[in-house]
């Protein structure tokens, strides 16, 4: 930020400074010009200089706003809060199946409903989201702000991953990669939540407590955006009709959840079924806890009165400035 704003300052003072430069020309111009001169009206050089200084000052305030810690009140000391939980890494199927339309109104879509109820039973909680189809990326880090991961949630999408076709062994990998760096602790469980069809590759466990969840059994794929809608067929067209031939149908391969379940002694439920919060949350209290503690400092940022005075300035220098001078204009 701090390098943004010192470049908005270089910018605006060059600017400016030309902008400076040529009203000097222009006035030196017209003085020399006696005819022209009767007929036009043109700000000085100094009414110029004074706008350059005006946003001047607009940049300095913006950069100080920021910037500097003595533009901070001690409003009393720094508190440490200390809490347990568990590290909840989600990986997550946005393919093209997760828009088949089995569940209500589709799979990807129930999916973020569901996690946006089972969020607030667990709270408390470290939470972090991987996405995957043909391949797999970190969509959010691990965080325990229950808020934020609900904005990440309410992103995900079937289309978020250009890479067609469902490998959930990029998933894995990626998830052993983020598991193993120094920012996740031990004690930490992995969440699985597809629909378990048509994958690719040979999926290996990291080192962590496992939950599969699979969704769907069998529909049509529905694909809707930017007002195009349809259902797909095997030719990548659209069609209104659900029972045309060519539409892809999906399968949820529940039994090979199941079984990548059991290989990994992990735990497998049917996102249909049950509530999914309290099986997280019944998961989570039979392991051991992290330990997180948070400062909260005592010190209160000010700069809100940077930013207004900043504020107030620009709306002089573009709103009264520029009425003055268009009345000298039209004089």
């Amino acid at each position: 930020m701090s390098e943004l704003l010192l470049f908005f300052i270089f910018f605006t003072v060059m600017a400016l400074a030309i902008k400076t430069y040529r009203a000097y020309r222009a006035s030196a111009w017209l003085k020399g010009n006696i005819n022209v001169r009767r007929q036009v009206s043109f700000p000085g050089s100094g009414f110029q200089f004074l706008r350059s200084l005006i946003w001047v000052v607009v940049a300095l305030l913006l950069y100080g706003s920021v910037s500097f810690s003595p533009f901070t009140e001690n409003t009393g000391p720094d508190t440490e809060t200390a809490s347990k939980g568990v590290d909840i890494l989600f990986i997550i199927d946005v393919s093209l199946s997760m828009k088949a339309v089995d569940a209500s109104p589709d799979r990807i879509t129930a999916v973020k409903d569901i996690l946006l109820r089972s969020l607030p039973v667990l709270a408390g909680n470290r939470f972090g989201i991987i996405v995957f189809a043909g391949s797999a990326f970190l969509y959010s880090p691990m965080t325990s702000d229950i808020s934020v991961v609900s904005d990440f949630i309410r992103g995900l999408d079937a289309d978020m991953v250009a890479d067609r076709g469902t490998n959930l062994e990029e998933g894995f990998v990626l998830a052993g990669k983020v598991l193993s760096s120094d920012r996740i602790l031990r004690n930490r469980l992995l969440v699985v939540i597809t629909d378990g069809e048509n994958f690719k590759g040979n999926p290996v466990a990291p080192e962590a407590e496992i939950v599969f969840a699979g969704i769907g059994s069998e529909a049509p794929i529905y694909f809707r955006q930017g007002g195009i809608s349809g259902y797909v067929r095997e030719d990548g067209r659209l069609t209104a009709d659900r029972n045309e031939k060519g539409v892809i149908v999906s399968k949820a391969g529940h039994k090979w959840l199941q079984e990548q379940a059991d290989k990994m002694n992990a735990s497998y439920v049917n996102l249909g079924q049950g509530d999914f919060g309290k099986l997280l949350l019944s998961k989570t209290a039979s392991m051991e806890k992290n330990m997180y503690t948070r400062i909260m400092s005592g010190r209160q940022g000010t700069d809100v009165w940077f930013i207004s005075l900043a504020l107030f300035i620009m709306f002089f220098d573009l709103i009264v400035m520029e009425l003055w001078l268009k009345s000298r204009l039209q004089r």
